[in-house]
């Protein structure tokens, strides 16, 4: 079995985030893990973005993570807490 990557995808006000979201679907590797970590993004869906990840997924991502960090603690702290 192939050893698990774990890719990590920072957000805040992001207007790329469903653009990052298809480059990691349309990677040709396996066994992915993906975490979403938005930064107190005000009208952040997560249920919206989870069932997005789970229509589009072609089998490569085993296993989905979406957080949504309840105050704005910024790119370094939203990084360790993903």
């Amino acid at each position: 079995m192939k050893k698990l990557i774990t890719v990590i995808v920072l957000s805040y006000k992001s207007p790329a985030l469903y653009e990052a979201i298809d480059s990691v679907l349309e990677q040709d590797y396996d066994n992915i893990q993906l975490i979403i970590n938005d930064d107190a993004t005000h009208g952040f869906d997560r249920e919206m973005i989870e069932a997005y990840i789970y229509e589009k997924n072609a089998s490569n991502i085993k296993e989905c993570i979406v957080i949504q960090n309840a105050d704005n603690l910024g790119t370094v702290k939203s990084l360790n807490n993903a």
